[in-house]
């Protein structure tokens, strides 16, 4: 599940991952998250959205309180074992089009702020962007494994 496990009834999921899996087989789950605070370009756009969205909160985000939880939810729900958590970060480039990009793909936002006042973030987003190449973007990977009980055949 790469960025999307927040989607999903965790009791039905995980149940149902650990019957597809072999035994012995492992579960993953990871996040790409945007480390705002390393750019003052996307702290300012994030402070927009804020300004923009006051209520907004986070549920898609690497950072959310599904992800801070989500170790001790794997580890006691009695369907894995071997839990394991790791992370590293890497940078992006990323042109203003490809950033617009994945601001469109961001379904948390876009419902919570509603169609218009989202139109309205993508379009300061374009126009702080606009007269850039290219800027960077870095990221921190978060992942989560654990394995079916069981040995592999």
């Amino acid at each position: 599940m790469a960025s999307a496990f927040h989607w999903a009834d965790f009791e039905r999921a995980t149940l149902e991952f650990s019957r597809v899996l072999r035994p012995g087989g492992i579960f993953a789950a990871l996040w790409n998250t945007r480390l705002i605070e390393t750019s003052p370009l996307l702290v300012e756009i994030e402070a927009e959205l804020k300004r923009q969205v006051p209520s907004l909160e986070r549920v898609s985000s690497g950072r959310s309180s599904f992800c801070e939880e989500l170790g001790e939810r794997l580890d006691s729900c009695g369907r894995f074992t071997d839990l394991l958590y790791m992370e590293g970060r890497h940078i992006e480039r990323m042109t203003p089009e490809r950033y617009l990009g994945i601001w469109r793909s961001v379904n948390d936002v876009r419902v919570q702020a509603g169609e218009a006042v989202f139109a309205r973030f993508l379009g300061y987003v374009e126009e702080r962007t606009r007269d850039l190449d290219s800027f960077q973007v870095t990221y921190l990977t978060r992942v989560w494994t654990a394995r079916v009980p069981g040995v592999s055949a």
